[in-house]
């Protein structure tokens, strides 16, 4: 009798917590938490750009490599300071210090130089990189040994956020808004203005975003793709040689679990507006429904956006692995570890 008693009350309480469950995320979100992997690339690291060749490169300080044929994170040897941000062009990869100093790798084992300073962002956009220092942009080919100034931009201008090439043109986003150059740069074409964030070209598509907003270039127009929540311009195409996906980071949500990013299932021709979806939420994108995505990265704000190519197959899954970097706790990775389905968890290295 006492025994059955004793199960009675042990059933009530997990159909409670059942119940619970159903009604408050919390429960679930408690279930999904797995043990945190710390990332081998810690702290504040800077956007993702990738080279001809599909490696990836990313800064925290220190310059980092993804070799896609090593399948391993590495840290290539630099010119000393710390690295803030990296950019690449067609054939070159430039870096900035903390101290606005610029240089660019000279493909021997070695660094150019440059009579320049205070340099707080670059871009590179096809063969041209493209830099900001606050109150002024300029230009240069990638294998010039000096820039020339830019105008036209708005009052502060100098605040460069983003710049990619497409069909024969450069596109530079701005505090000010959206622009156009020519591929020699020179005289730009506002074509929206606002506060921009981020910019890339998805699946042949320009895209950019501002703080509530993504937006598509289509025919010289600067078409709403969709709205809300609130992004950080971190931006990424994701293709597993089917779908073609964009992916957008998220500075704020609604709760502890609702930052990360979010899936815009659109190609590039999909007409407006396009519905946003928590990765898992909507089948097997950029990452698995038990991915553990909101109890890892989904906690974060992501400010770094890259996926792997179609061509490079780790996943058990054979989907691409997703690098995501937060604000100050370094950078996560789906992928698989040790032959498991792949997960979110802290990028720690071990291919």
């Amino acid at each position: 009798m006492k025994r059955n008693i004793v199960l009675i009350q042990f059933l009530a309480a997990v159909l409670f917590l059942c119940s619970a469950c159903t009604q408050e995320p919390l429960f679930y979100y408690i279930y999904m938490e797995i043990e945190p992997i710390k990332p081998v690339i810690g702290g504040a690291a800077s956007r993702f750009v990738r080279d001809t060749a599909g490696n990836i490169y990313t800064a925290n300080g220190d310059l980092w490599k993804f070799d896609l044929s090593a399948k391993r994170w590495s840290q290539p040897p630099t010119p000393g300071g710390k690295i803030k941000s990296v950019a690449t062009t067609t054939s070159k990869l430039f870096i900035i210090n903390y101290d606005g100093s610029l240089y660019r790798d000279n493909g021997a084992g070695g660094w150019d130089s440059f009579n320049i300073s205070g340099i707080q962002q670059i871009y590179g956009s096809g063969g041209v990189l493209f830099a900001g220092n606050g109150d002024s942009v300029f230009f240069m080919s990638e294998g010039a040994a000096a820039g020339s100034g830019m105008t036209g931009l708005g009052g502060a201008g100098g605040l460069l956020l983003g710049a990619v090439e497409s069909s024969g043109s450069h596109y530079l986003v701005t505090k000010n808004g959206l622009y156009s150059t020519p591929s020699t740069p020179g005289a730009v074409t506002l074509l929206r203005g606002g506060d921009f964030l981020g910019i890339i070209v998805h699946n042949n598509v320009v895209t950019a975003v501002d703080g509530n907003a993504i937006y598509y270039l289509s025919s010289g127009s600067v078409v709403e793709l969709s709205r809300g929540p609130s992004f950080t311009g971190a931006l990424a195409s994701w293709d597993d040689g089917v779908n073609k996906i964009l992916l957008a980071g998220l500075i704020r949500g609604s709760g502890t679990y609702s930052y990360g990013y979010r899936e815009f299932i659109w190609d590039g021709t999909t007409p407006p507006p396009v519905a946003s979806f928590t990765p898992g939420d909507n089948g097997q994108y950029s990452s698995d429904p038990d991915s553990r995505y909101s109890s890892t990265i989904g906690k974060y704000a992501v400010y770094g956006l890259i996926a792997t190519p179609p061509s490079f197959v780790y996943n058990t899954n054979g989907k691409p692995v997703v690098f995501a970097a937060s604000t100050k706790d370094g950078v996560f990775s789906y992928r698989s570890r040790g032959g498991s389905s792949p997960q979110w968890n802290g990028e720690n290295n071990d291919y």
